[in-house]
């Protein structure tokens, strides 16, 4: 197999093609001939590649063709102008399209032949490839765009890629933990900042601004999910952009989430009370600290994730909040990685078992009342946890106490 000596690359080539070998043992009995990948995550987690903001722009176009023969060459399709971008990229055949001079650069329909050319050109036009559908992975392309793709490659069958790309994706190398476990330092170090230095008077905004340069000056690079909320109406807001509310005594203080560091995410829950709470908000909470430890206690390898889920709800039941659970039907928490939510699904009906190199985010949470399109606030502790051989290694190390704000 022919590859490219990636340039400013966030991990070896070693790395890559490592990953490329386990997805690869799994294209082969699954039937598919190829993967096309065209979501971000996935281009950068088999493809090294291309590093751009340019994601974010959905007028752009990205493609790589990995077949399952190494003797044929995987390939980076991108319009030109992303030449220097694709160099972080192992993949050796990297083609890019221009603009005809009366094309419109944002109308796309010019990259889906040039890919359909690609695929035609490496003998596949009658293959069965995979392609992002379901299962959280968002197709990189419109919906006219796919159908149109298909009507190009008729003869090409397309399957979910889904069921490969978790599987070897929610397993995390030596390389892949390292990043981890400093984004998890990083928004430990932040979110401790954050509360000590928290005050009555501030907004939402103040605290998310606070946190957001400790991500930085601590080397993350960038902020991942963060909401910070909490006080008045503001308790229910659950992963609510930061607004310009002042917190109050009385109110309670939520943040939530984390930085990246190379993609890889933190997620983290923590709370505080400005000025003396509730008895009602201290049991809350209290009863929320042991729902996480009762969980976090017994990950190990081989438990299903449905113990870990009953686990988690039982020690709210005991304590008679069990009308009261959030997810009381489903989730109690989930894999984490270059995406915020991955597999593995730590839900109630899950026999898929805890295995080492997972890593895990766990959550169960109530709320005052028992729906929660009528409750006024919830109590939520969140920890994060590489899964060992022998058991597990916490990643949050900050206290879960309920923090006392001025």
């Amino acid at each position: 197999m022919r590859t490219n000596e990636p340039r400013f690359a966030e991990f070896d080539l070693a790395e890559y093609l490592d990953r490329v070998k386990k997805v690869r043992a799994l294209m082969e009995p699954a039937g598919l001939d190829a993967l096309l990948l065209t979501t971000p995550k996935l281009l950068r987690y088999f493809a090294g590649g291309p590093l751009t903001g340019l994601f974010e722009d959905t007028f752009n176009a990205f493609f790589c063709l990995l077949p399952l023969d190494p003797s044929i060459d995987a390939t980076l399709v991108m319009s030109s102008g992303r030449e220097g971008c694709c160099r972080t990229s192992w993949v050796p055949d990297q083609r890019f399209y221009g603009y005809d001079e009366e094309a419109w650069r944002m109308n796309q329909r010019q990259s889906l032949h040039f890919m359909a050319e690609v695929i035609k050109e490496k003998g596949l036009d009658g293959a069965k490839i995979g392609i992002e559908l379901d299962d959280g992975l968002r197709i990189g392309m419109t919906l006219a765009e796919v159908e149109e793709l298909k009507a190009i490659l008729p003869k090409v069958r397309w399957q979910s890629s889904a069921p490969i790309a978790w599987r070897v994706a929610e397993i995390k190398s030596k390389a892949e933990l390292a990043k981890i476990r400093k984004a998890g330092e990083i928004t430990n170090h932040a979110f401790k900042l954050a509360l000590e230095s928290a005050h009555t008077g501030m907004t939402e905004k103040d605290i998310f601004r606070r946190i957001a340069i400790s991500f930085f000056e601590q080397g993350a690079t960038a902020t991942g999910f963060l909401a910070v909320f909490g006080g008045g109406e503001r308790m229910i807001w659950a992963d609510a952009l930061p607004s310009d509310y002042r917190f109050q005594k009385g109110d309670l203080l939520m943040i939530d989430g984390g930085c990246q560091v190379d993609g890889y995410i933190s997620d983290v829950s923590r709370m505080g009370s400005f000025g003396k709470p509730s008895d009602e908000n201290r049991a809350m909470y209290e009863a929320a600290r042991k729902a996480n430890a009762n969980a976090m206690r017994i990950v190990k390898p081989g438990v299903e994730m449905r113990e870990l889920f009953a686990a988690g709800q039982q020690p709210y039941i005991d304590a008679g909040y069990g009308d009261k659970l959030v997810f009381g039907g489903g989730q109690l928490g989930h894999g984490i990685g270059l995406s915020l939510h991955e597999y593995p699904d730590i839900s109630a009906d899950s026999a898929q078992v805890l295995q080492p190199g997972m890593v895990i985010s766990i959550e169960p949470a109530i709320s005052d009342k028992n729906k929660w399109a009528n409750s006024t606030k919830f109590f939520i502790v969140e920890n994060n946890a590489i899964v060992t051989p022998d058991g597990h290694e916490l990643l949050t190390s900050i206290s879960d106490e309920l923090q006392i704000l001025d």
